[in-house]
């Protein structure tokens, strides 16, 4: 009986998957919302906003305290030594830098929601508007035989 319960439920799991079949999907352009999309770029730029952000603020806070006279020389910000920045400074380092790059994201997500909305408004006009260009093919005849005349050239011709 232990043996049974072992294989059936231990066992079978192995083979009840379809070998045929494990080849990845890629994803389609509709499976995700668009919002959802935005979000992750957001994300994305905002963390790797981060490390240039820390080195911009590293030094420009490196300058300040340089310029402001509260360190005799300018700070390494890539020492690790007795002349770099204190526990407390480095924390204020980043969080101004996480700062940065989360508004960096935030503004990357703005400009593209604004970007898109002003793309969709313009292709809404574009459809809306009464100087459609409407394109007709022209008929198999005239294809076939470019000698012949159409009948509204016939209807013009007429009426000169």
């Amino acid at each position: 009986m232990l043996v049974f319960v072992f294989f059936s439920f231990v066992l079978s799991p192995c083979f009840s998957a379809d070998e045929a079949n494990t080849e990845p999907v890629p994803y389609s352009e509709d499976e995700f919302p668009q919002w959802t999309k935005d979000l992750r770029r957001a994300e994305i730029i905002s963390l790797g906003a981060v490390p240039f952000a820390a080195l911009g603020i590293t030094i420009g806070y490196g300058t300040y305290l340089y310029k402001t006279g509260e360190t005799e020389h300018f700070p390494n910000p890539f020492s690790k030594g007795d002349d770099s920045f204190t526990e407390e400074q480095q924390l204020k380092i980043l969080g101004a830098s996480l700062g940065a790059g989360l508004c960096i994201g935030v503004i990357d997500f703005t400009v593209n929601t604004i970007k898109r909305a002003v793309k969709s408004r313009r292709e809404k006009k574009i459809l809306e508007s009464y100087d459609q260009i409407i394109i007709v093919p022209s008929s198999d005849k005239a294809e076939e035989n470019p000698d012949s005349v159409s009948d509204e050239e016939n209807n013009s011709q007429d009426g000169k």
